[in-house]
């Protein structure tokens, strides 16, 4: 393949317990970003696909990348579920080898995430989300995707499945885009991107980081519901007895859920008709449905014991209040039973 440009956007989700130099991260927020190429780029598109409250939960911040091969690199993150995505843009120039440089920064991953440990507490990355992005020296972008389909195809996966040549030329017919110059595919592991020779430079970028962001949301999306489900499943091995600390716990879990619920899949706040069936195809190519179910019957798990941790709760309350209304003896006892009381909610 004749390419003008290859990028490689690399996404980490996170899982983290704090941050540990918040007000370094504060001020690369509100200073340095806002000059960067990277956030230059991701704010126009971001505004392109949707209005600024859809992610209202996240803080953006620039972090250094500690790499001359890096040109930008970005950390949101939740700070309530500990969670978020960092993300960090390489490019490179004429006939550059995708696919060697995709597996390239795969195995850099570990490295990229070292850069965040002066940032953040207890961090862990589950996946590494390869994106790639090639600008090919082409009009004819149909002809171009046809004719090279079993290479988009090994750059899609990697080539690490040893698929056949037949299951190869297949990937591109799972395009999502609907623009002439453009076609999208995304997996619920990595996601690729092809544009046919572009104006300049800036549009290339602008028209890519719109991809990324399409791709990112759905990681966004997968992490935060995995980490209120997990959440919700650890409430759960603690919950009996409801006392008023596990009844505000459990109202804050399903005010949670129902929050991520509403911003990734109910409603996201997109700009326009295109951005919102691009964001419903990609979640449906990501897979988030299976991801959205489990949570969804988590949720209903802890409607369910809530139930019956308040029945039994009631009910105990009841048996102990029978108990001091027939015992005579209470001056004796009382301070026996406020022992054992205290002990059995807390």
């Amino acid at each position: 393949m004749h390419l003008l440009r290859t990028d490689i956007v690399s996404i980490l989700d996170l899982r983290f317990k704090g941050v540990r130099r918040t007000s370094q991260l504060s001020q690369i927020s509100s200073k340095s970003a806002r000059n960067s190429l990277i956030v230059t780029r991701l704010t126009e598109s971001f505004d392109w696909l949707f209005y600024g409250e859809q992610l209202r939960d996240f803080e953006v911040f620039e972090v250094s990348a500690k790499s001359p091969n890096i040109t930008g690199a970005i950390l949101r993150i939740n700070r309530r579920l500990g969670i978020g995505t960092y993300m960090l843009w390489q490019k490179y120039g004429p006939n550059s080898d995708a696919l060697a440089l995709k597996n390239q920064a795969w195995e850099e991953s570990n490295e990229f995430l070292s850069y965040l440990d002066p940032y953040l507490e207890g961090i862990e990355g589950e996946r590494f989300y390869p994106f790639v992005a090639v600008m090919a020296d082409t009009e004819a972008i149909d002809e171009f995707a046809k004719t090279n389909a079993v290479e988009i195809g090994r750059i899609l996966t990697g080539d690490l499945e040893g698929e056949r040549t037949a299951t190869l030329r297949t990937y591109i017919e799972n395009d999502l885009s609907q623009r002439s110059y453009e076609k999208l595919l995304i997996r619920w592991t990595e996601a690729f991107v092809l544009f046919s020779r572009l104006d300049s430079e800036k549009k290339y970028e602008e028209c890519m980081f719109r991809a990324v962001q399409v791709f990112e949301h759905c990681i966004l999306a997968r992490v935060s519901l995995l980490a209120i489900t997990e959440q919700m499943e650890k409430f759960l091995h603690h919950l009996l007895f409801l006392t008023p600390a596990k009844w505000f716990k459990s109202r804050s879990l399903l005010a949670s859920f129902a929050n991520i619920e509403d911003v990734f899949v109910m409603y996201p706040r997109v700009q326009s008709v295109e951005a919102d069936r691009l964001i419903g195809a990609a979640h449906a190519q990501f897979g988030l449905a299976k991801v959205m179910d489990a949570a969804k019957a988590k949720q209903t798990e802890l409607r369910e014991q809530l139930d019956w941790a308040k029945a039994l709760s009631l009910g105990l309350l009841a048996f102990i209040a029978y108990l001091v209304d027939k015992m005579k003896d209470w001056v004796l006892i009382g301070g026996w039973l406020a022992t054992s009381f205290h002990r059995l909610f807390h």
